[in-house]
């Protein structure tokens, strides 16, 4: 079992950067990330508790699904289907999910994911060499929505 573990602080209110972060479509970009599209609305609200997304990053192509909302300290989800170059992998989610904390000014996030791969063999070389490259697309990830987010919260403050 491989876990990517990926942790970040952003200077603006818990609530926003809960919303940027749900935001499946808005925040599934750069990256890698070619596209991301909620192809099912989850039950209360579009990116919540039983939204579908797809996501095609690099060669990738993941659907997945929110299993767990929690308005503003996180979401869990499952990766149901992947495929690489169209073929799909034999891969074990066991979940992912991020955490989100407010001390004083700041939210903290923890980004995890834990996952096998079943191909015989190989797959233990193919995960080992996923969880680098998904580790970095994570933090990358949240390093952007730190600065939109952050740049955000500074023109407000000036308005």
């Amino acid at each position: 079992m491989y876990q990517i573990e990926v942790r970040e602080e952003i200077r603006a209110p818990i609530a926003a950067v809960f919303e940027a972060l749900s935001d499946h479509e808005r925040f599934f970009r750069g990256y890698g990330v070619k596209k991301s599209v909620v192809t099912t609305r989850g039950k209360t609200e579009k990116n919540g508790l039983g939204a579908i997304r797809e996501i095609d990053a690099l060669s990738f192509h993941f659907v997945e699904e929110v299993v767990a909302f929690e308005r503003p300290t996180g979401f869990d989800y499952l990766i149901r289907r992947v495929t690489l170059f169209g073929r799909a992998l034999p891969m074990e989610h066991e979940r992912g999910w991020l955490e989100l904390e407010a001390r004083g000014g700041v939210t903290q996030i923890v980004w995890r994911s834990r996952f096998t791969l079943g191909v015989p063999v190989i797959g233990k070389y193919i995960a080992k060499a996923m969880a680098p490259q998904a580790q970095r697309a994570f933090a990358g990830l949240l390093r952007q929505a730190k600065r939109e987010l952050e740049a955000s919260v500074k023109t407000s403050a000036a308005s």
